[in-house]
């Protein structure tokens, strides 16, 4: 029996309300491949460029993880079809 697919990385989209959508690759702050699995996310409801997000690594014994990170305009205002413009995180 053959293990879990090895994660390869996250991306963040945004679906419309009209169904049309966009996402980006993750990336850390030098620009490399984020490769964390994230669980789940929210925005900051006091600045919608800051989202939050937790990383479980699915290993008992490493505890979850909580990142933020900061989103650019063109992406939150639809000015990104398909990008690879990074979305940095911080821990």
């Amino acid at each position: 029996m053959e293990g879990p697919t090895p994660l390869g990385g996250s991306v963040l989209g945004i679906i419309e309300k009209d169904g049309e959508g966009r996402w980006i690759h993750l990336s850390d702050e030098e620009g490399k491949a984020f490769s964390g699995k994230i669980e789940g996310l929210t925005f900051d409801p006091n600045d919608k460029a800051m989202v939050y997000f937790v990383i479980d690594d699915d290993d008992e014994d490493t505890p979850s993880r909580i990142l933020h990170a900061v989103v650019s305009e063109d992406m939150l205002h639809g000015q990104v079809a398909r990008s690879s413009d990074p979305l940095h995180h911080r821990t």
